[in-house]
Formats: structure tokens, C-alpha cells, sequence
């Protein structure tokens, strides 16, 4: 035996769901004492924190109240460019304050989140800026980050409880819209960016309602599209909606399947930069042009925006604010106040890619 092997494997409190057969968040909730659960629950958690030996963090018990200056900041997709430069804007307000980032990927996907949210609990940290995979039903968040600094990134009144930094998403989109309809488009398709869609096109409309549309930016661009068109008395047509994903790939499809759909097109506006990228690579290869043709708008205004051909009029939100306020309102959080939600405005920013219709007709 080698000379460590009389010392056991810390037990985790992902372990102690496995053994009890709850949710991690469960186990979380009955440990901290953060939020009753029923009787029966806390009895198979503290029967299995028993089986197991768990013993509770004592370093961090003897730190309580005592600043670790470090903070976590969990995003869905590290390689996104938009959750990348927020990322960029925390790390960048932290060093002000001589703050350690700890920084995780939750990989788009649930299982993953819930899994590093547990090791996040058993580490010593200050608070958390996080930003939570979508989902159209609630996550098991909240039992995490109940009574614990968190600010909620780049969301819409997901986490009850817990302040929200995020782009007004409603205008952002409502202001695009109008910008093509004044330059006489009145045909604009809407491509939906999604990494896992919580409805068709066909159902988007009556998503857009829903308590928990806050966690998809997609839905509350939907409802400033839907606003501008009604505004200007023109229907919705969902023929004009189609799902895409947030690549360029995605973009370069979801203009096929428009195309394909053989309805007048004037405008699109597109899910981020990069999925407008992708539209205006298959009208180029189709022989459509742009701007005169058809105009496109991209939404991000990222790296990708003034490179494009032609340039890519992009609806600007500044990610790397987000990620700066969000840590200052953290800060503010551990420091014991407890602030509002704060919205983060847009502007649209016009370059080549959109131009006035003068042609009649479709």
C-alpha cells in the first residue's frame, strides 16, 4: 500500500445524493439548513451523510465571515463569444478588487451545471456570478445558491431570490425590426437561435409568455420583433420564424430552409453575428444580394460584425459590461446589501449589410 491509502476520498455531497437517491440540491438544502424539505427527504440525506461519514467543511466553518477574496463565475459555453466576453468583463472588475476568478463551463448541458455547482459548494469562495443553461421548466439552481452571494448573468428572472444582470433584449430586437420596416422591409424573417429549442416555430408565439421565457434571449428578442411589426399594423407570420442554432453552420441552413419555404423575403434578422454570417454565405452562394435583395442584421455587434461581406449591421449589448456589473454587484452582495435587478441597454449599430428597399412588388 502506497503511504496515502489510509486516507480516504473526502466525501462530497454528490456523493451523498447518489447513496440517498435525491437531487443534489436536495442534499444541499437539508446540509445548509437553507430551505426546509419534507421529513422524509431529510431523513434518507442524513441517513446516507451517516453511512458515509460525511463531515462538514471545518476549515470553511472557521473562515465563516472571513473574505476569501475569491469568487466563482459559472457560464454555459466558455467558447462562445458572447459568454466569453463576459467572462473578460468579470476577470477584468475583479482584478480591481485583488479577487481570485474561478471559472467553469457548464457545456450547455444541465448534468454538468448541477455538477460543478456541487464542486463549487465545496469550495472557498465569496459569492457567484452564473449564468444558467436555458431550460423551459426550473433548474435545480436555486437550491444551490439559496442564501449564498449570486448574481444571475445574461438571464431574465430565472432565480427567484437572486439579482439579474442582463441586455434589454426586447428592445434590442424591437429597435432592429423597425429600422427594417422604415427602409420599406416589410417581409422580416426572425431566425430563433437556440441551443436546445423549447418550442417549434409554429409554438414560439405563445412561449414568449411563458413565466420562464427570461431564460431564453430568443424569446424576449421574439416578443421586440412581434412589437414592431404589430406596431406598424403588418401580422405575424410564423412562415417567417425559423429555428436555428448559434453557429454558423446554423445560419447558413436556416437561410436554406427560408429560401426553401418560397415566401417573399426582405429582411432577416438573425439570432447573433455569427448565424447572420452563415445567412449571408448561402445568399451570396444563391446569388441573392445583399443589401439590395435582401438586408441582414446580426445581434451581438462581436468581432465578426465589420468583417463579414458585405459588413454586418449588429445590434450592439455590451457582454463585457454585463460581466464587470455583475461582478460589482456581487461585491456589493457579500458586502451585505442587497441590489436590484440592473438591465443593460442596446444600440444598433448600421453598416453595409441592410440598405432602403426602392424595388416593388415581392
Amino acid at each position: 500500500m502506497g503511504k496515502h491509502s489510509s486516507q480516504a476520498r473526502r466525501v462530497t455531497i454528490t456523493d451523498i445524493a447518489a447513496a440517498a437517491g435525491v437531487s443534489i440540491s436536495t442534499v444541499s438544502r437539508v446540509l445548509s439548513g437553507s430551505r426546509p424539505v419534507g421529513p422524509e427527504l431529510h431523513r434518507k440525506v442524513m441517513e446516507a451523510a451517516g453511512r458515509l461519514s460525511y463531515r462538514p467543511n471545518l476549515a470553511a466553518k472557521a473562515m465563516k465571515g472571513q473574505s476569501m477574496q475569491t469568487i466563482g463565475i459559472i457560464v454555459p459555453d466558455i467558447t462562445s463569444p458572447f459568454f466569453a466576453s463576459i467572462v473578460a468583463g468579470a476577470l477584468h472588475e475583479a482584478r480591481k478588487h485583488n479577487q481570485q476568478v474561478i471559472v467553469a463551463s457548464s457545456e450547455r448541458d444541465i448534468s454538468v451545471e448541477e455538477s460543478i455547482l456541487a464542486q463549487f459548494a465545496e469550495l472557498y469562495i465569496d459569492g457567484l456570478v452564473f449564468s444558467p443553461v436555458t431550460a423551459p421548466t426550473p433548474e435545480p439552481e436555486a437550491g444551490f445558491v439559496e442564501g449564498f452571494p449570486t448574481v444571475i448573468a445574461a438571464r431574465r428572472s430565472v432565480v427567484a431570490g437572486c439579482p439579474h444582470v442582463y441586455t434589454d433584449n426586447v428592445q434590442g430586437a424591437y429597435t432592429a425590426t423597425k429600422y427594417l420596416l422604415k427602409l420599406g422591409r416589410q417581409r422580416v424573417a426572425f431566425l430563433a437561435g437556440f441551443w436546445k429549442p423549447p418550442c417549434t416555430a409554429q409554438e414560439i408565439d405563445e412561449a414568449s409568455l411563458q413565466p420562464r421565457a427570461g431564460a431564453f434571449s430568443t424569446l424576449d428578442r421574439f416578443t421586440g420583433y412581434k412589437k414592431a411589426l404589430l406596431e406598424e399594423g403588418i401580422p405575424l407570420d410564423l412562415d417567417l420564424v425559423v429555428m436555428s442554432g448559434y453557429d454558423f453552420r446554423a445560419g447558413f441552413e436556416a437561410a436554406r430552409e427560408l429560401t426553401a419555404r418560397l415566401v417573399p423575403v426582405h429582411a432577416i434578422l438573425a439570432a447573433n453575428d455569427l448565424v447572420a454570417a452563415g445567412a449571408l454565405s448561402f445568399l451570396r452562394h444563391q446569388g441573392i444580394r445583399v443589401p439590395e435583395d435582401v438586408s441582414v442584421i446580426g445581434y451581438d455587434d462581436g468581432i465578426a460584425a465589420p468583417l463579414t461581406a458585405p459588413d454586418l449591421t449588429s445590434v450592439h449589448q455590451d457582454d463585457f459590461g454585463i460581466g464587470q456589473r455583475s461582478v460589482v454587484m456581487l461585491d456589493r452582495m457579500i458586502a451585505g446589501e442587497a441590489p436590484d435587478d440592473e438591465v443593460v441597454g442596446t444600440q444598433l449599430v448600421i453598416r453595409g449589410s441592410t440598405i432602403h428597399r426602392t424595388t416593388l412588388g415581392d
